[in-house]
């Protein structure tokens, strides 16, 4: 088990301040149209057609950008706050349609 904070003592803040502290060090390191598109999905609460409306690219170039952003910000969350029991790693075969893979 790691200690908490820097001195070990429990010192550091809570873990979602953390997290949140780090998810925002993340986004602000995002490319500058990987970030645009993020705040706008996250922040502004855009629908895909909306945000690729408004910049004027298909719908499939925004999906490119928010899946970066979010292997971005899962790869540096996990780098600092490592998950123990994550579904999607015992998951290969994860689609969107629910189905699933057979049994």
């Amino acid at each position: 088990m790691r200690a908490c904070g820097p001195t070990g003592t429990g010192s550091s803040p809570p873990t979602w301040f953390r997290t949140r502290s780090r998810a925002r060090e993340i986004i602000e390191g995002l490319p500058p149209r990987q970030k645009q598109i993020a705040l706008m999905r996250w922040q502004d609460h855009m629908k895909t057609a909306e945000i690729a409306a408004e910049l004027g690219l298909a719908e499939g170039t925004v999906h490119a950008h928010l899946h970066a952003a979010r292997a971005r910000l899962t790869a540096g969350l996990r780098q600092y706050y490592p998950f123990d029991n994550d579904d999607n790693d015992n998951n290969d075969n994860n689609d969107d349609s629910g189905r699933g893979a057979a049994s």
